[in-house]
């Protein structure tokens, strides 16, 4: 799997000394976010976050662009990783940015199972698949999930659907489609 050179800022909440930008590279392996410390390009320690205890990515307001915050709930506490693509925060590789957000999403998403109903029918079983800006609930047909409201999916025709899913999976489908703003026809 490839990895992406990052700054990396680490600490628990709640937060009980500034933490400082330290160099890493980081990558996604069996499920989990790894993230490997590097002094004058050596290596010098490692970070292993597993993805399932993922429970937020969002942008913090003082962090510069090309950064993001990844919120893990640990049995020891919150811990949040603020990863920052590149050596400068102001020019920094958009297609690894979101190649390495890609990975997270998909690590933390894919293959999770859900319940899926239509029309107050009975809920058949679906799992995520995520493909680069797309969500897809796949059941008995693929559904292309456009917008989340609650526990309502909206499909591409406008077809609505109803989830039975847990607080965390649909805050993470939030935040991928947040995101990713599926392109419509005719927008």
């Amino acid at each position: 799997m490839k990895s992406v050179r990052v700054k990396v800022l680490s600490f628990r909440c709640p937060l009980r000394a500034l933490p400082r930008w330290r160099e890493a590279r980081a990558c996604v392996e069996h499920g989990h976010l790894v993230v490997r410390f590097l002094l004058r390009g050596a290596p010098v320690g490692e970070l292993c976050l597993p993805l399932r205890t993922l429970s937020d990515v969002s942008n913090l307001p003082f962090l510069p662009p090309g950064s993001a915050a990844l919120r893990f709930s640990l049995p020891a506490g919150e811990h949040v990783l603020a990863l920052r693509v590149g050596k400068n925060p102001l020019i920094y590789s958009v297609e690894e940015y979101e190649y390495l957000l890609h990975l997270i999403f998909s690590a933390a998403l894919g293959g999770v199972s859900l319940g899926l109903s239509r029309e107050g029918k009975v809920y058949e079983r679906a799992s995520i698949k995520l493909m680069p800006g797309e969500l897809i609930l796949i059941g008995s047909e693929p559904v292309y999930v456009r917008h989340l409201d609650n526990s309502k999916v909206i499909a591409d025709d406008d077809r609505k659907f109803f989830l039975n899913a847990s607080e965390r999976a649909l805050r993470l489908m939030r935040r991928y489609l947040e995101r990713y703003k599926p392109k419509i026809e005719g927008d």
